[in-house]
């Protein structure tokens, strides 16, 4: 950024445009800088500063202006995450973040949870609707000068974009990382309450986080357990069950997904720049699947 734009320093660069933002909120003498009710500048300067969230930067410039925290919060407030994610997810000059997803994000309430990633443990971004569906987000962004362009709908050019994939997940993938660990009892049977009290006290990180995704979605968690799990039925009550984590059951679920999601890339006759061209019909369903186990 410094060599693009010739900035000698980035937080002086940000601290000016911001001193110049809370001046110019303090004219206005109103919440935001539309008066009563937020305007698309009060969304592009809320959403340059959330597209920073997570970084030092975001830290240091709330803590260091007072005014813009107070409007920063009410903004929170104002501005659900559904809309932010529609609307104007990112309002950097050079960047424009698009987000792709199979359910239309505006007729569920839709927030953002930082949960463990069934892949290595570690925090990820996930959305969470208030359906109880929790969908993975990936980014896409091209490096280097040429980044091109992506058509939206039928009249949208977006020039240098940043691509957001929402896919779904089962939401027991959350609990894979601590169902696979010793701290998950794998010797040993217990109750689902056991489970999630268990993985309350691992993930101490997102506890809070946790204990939302599983409230919303709790009869689900249960049916999905018994695919990475053995299953038995409490003696003196029948309906009660206890679960043990079993590797071979997860191998057999994770494979039919693979086989799932690889007959549906074949019927879509989609092209995978990592399967390339191929000579026979066999080949490609080969490289398809080989493809898909590695994702």
């Amino acid at each position: 950024i410094r060599k693009k734009y010739n900035i000698d320093d980035e937080r002086e660069d940000l601290l000016k445009c911001i001193d110049e933002w809370t001046v110019d909120l303090a004219a206005r003498g109103g919440k935001f800088h539309g008066g009563a009710k937020a305007d698309l500048a009060d969304v592009a300067v809320y959403g340059c500063i959330r597209s920073l969230e997570g970084f030092t930067t975001h830290h240091w410039l709330l803590r260091n202006h007072t005014d813009l925290l107070t409007w920063y919060n009410r903004m929170f407030r104002a501005m659900p995450e559904s809309k932010l994610l529609v609307i104007m997810p990112s309002a950097q000059r050079w960047k424009c973040r698009l987000l792709f997803s199979r359910i239309d994000l505006t007729h569920e309430k839709v927030e953002v949870l930082r949960l463990p990633h069934p892949s290595d443990g570690k925090l990820a971004n996930f959305l969470f609707t208030s359906a109880g569906r929790l969908f993975e987000v990936n980014s896409f962004e091209r490096s280097g000068y040429n980044r091109g362009s992506i058509f939206v709908g039928d009249e949208t050019l977006v020039r240098d974009p940043h691509v957001l994939l929402g896919t779904e997940v089962a939401p027991v993938m959350v609990l894979l990382p601590y169902l696979a660990s010793q701290k998950g009892n794998q010797d040993r049977f217990v109750t689902f309450t056991d489970i999630i009290l268990g993985a309350s006290t691992e993930y101490s990180d997102c506890r809070d986080a946790f204990k939302h995704m599983v409230a919303l979605c709790r009869d689900g968690l249960e049916k999905q357990l018994a695919c990475v799990c053995e299953t038995k039925a409490v003696a003196k009550d029948a309906e009660e069950k206890v679960y043990r984590f079993s590797l071979e059951r997860l191998a057999a679920w994770l494979a039919v997904i693979v086989r799932k999601t690889s007959e549906q890339a074949i019927s879509s006759d989609l092209y995978f720049t990592e399967v390339g061209e191929c000579a026979t019909e066999e080949l490609r369903r080969e490289r398809l699947s080989r493809f898909m186990c590695e994702v």
